[in-house]
């Protein structure tokens, strides 16, 4: 079986069968309903039994119940002062949980509130490990399965699959870009893929890859299928325009108070390159 890494994106070998099959679009349908309430960035929905809807609006930090016709809702949880039960300063996580009931993951306070299938919060618990309360609000991967007991497994529905996929193909390559993506947990789940015993069951402290599963290509050598260079030539030209009184007070203003905060960023912060980089994304 032959199985290695490349730096690209990420992808799945598959048997000659899977490859045959043909997927089948599936229709969407017609709007049945359009809500009254405007959202800020509604990042999850979960439809209950009773044809409600629970709404993580991320972007206003609000957890909302919609009736079935989404003319009417009602805050579960809200980031303003006084609310019952508080949203948390960082956009939380909506994860579906044993039978119809739902989970929401305030990351500040980790802290989960239990809402049961009608959208109320009957009870609130503590996540397992709090160092893991940034990996389960991400949901980028999936989300976390749990067993019949409402124990969580922190192996996505998707990383399952992949596992499902892994173990049926013959030939298996992963290709990405962000390989680690400043998790050595999840760089180590990808390589599990690769070969599960050589990676093991649990995560160590030092992700080594060896040599002969590893192999980085450099963009200018690669090529697409009629042998192309994948990556076009860019050509970068710098062209010159006039600002106007007021841009030209505001730019000075903002080289000033970079630069100003620069050098106390040099002395005093201790992640330097990414507030330096946030000061001068400013400019």
């Amino acid at each position: 079986m032959n199985r290695t890494i490349l730096l690209g994106f990420l992808a799945f070998g598959s048997t000659s069968g899977l490859a045959q099959q043909s997927i089948k679009p599936r229709p969407l349908g017609a709007t049945q309903a359009t809500s009254k309430e405007l959202l800020g960035s509604a990042t999850l929905a979960r439809q209950l039994a009773g044809g409600s809807v629970i709404v993580n609006d991320a972007a206003k930090r609000r957890l909302l119940l919609l009736d079935p016709t989404l003319q009417t809702f009602t805050v579960i949880a809200d980031s303003t002062a006084g609310a019952v039960n508080g949203y948390g300063q960082r956009p939380g996580a909506l994860i579906p949980y044993v039978a119809d009931s739902t989970l929401y993951l305030d990351v500040t306070s980790a802290s989960l509130l239990v809402l049961d299938p009608t959208g109320k919060v009957v009870r609130v618990m503590s996540p397992p490990r709090p160092s893991d309360n940034n990996i389960l609000a991400s949901t980028v991967a999936g989300f976390p399965g749990f067993d019949g007991k409402g124990r969580i497994n922190k192996k996505s529905q998707r990383y399952v699959a992949a596992e499902a996929v892994s173990e049926q193909a013959h030939r298996l390559i992963l290709m990405t870009a962000t390989p680690h993506r400043g998790s050595d947990k999840g760089f180590w789940a990808l390589l599990r893929l690769l070969d599960p015993p050589v990676f093991g069951d649990r995560c160590p402290k030092l992700v080594r890859v060896p040599k002969h599963l590893f192999r980085r290509v450099s963009k200018e050598v690669m090529c697409d299928m009629k042998g192309e260079p994948l990556f076009k030539p860019r050509h970068a030209h710098t062209l010159d325009f006039q600002l106007s009184p007021g841009e030209r007070e505001l730019y000075d203003a903002v080289t000033e108070f970079v630069s100003t905060k620069l050098a106390e960023i040099r002395v005093h912060s201790a992640n330097r390159s990414g507030a330096g980089f946030a000061l001068t994304t400013m400019q």
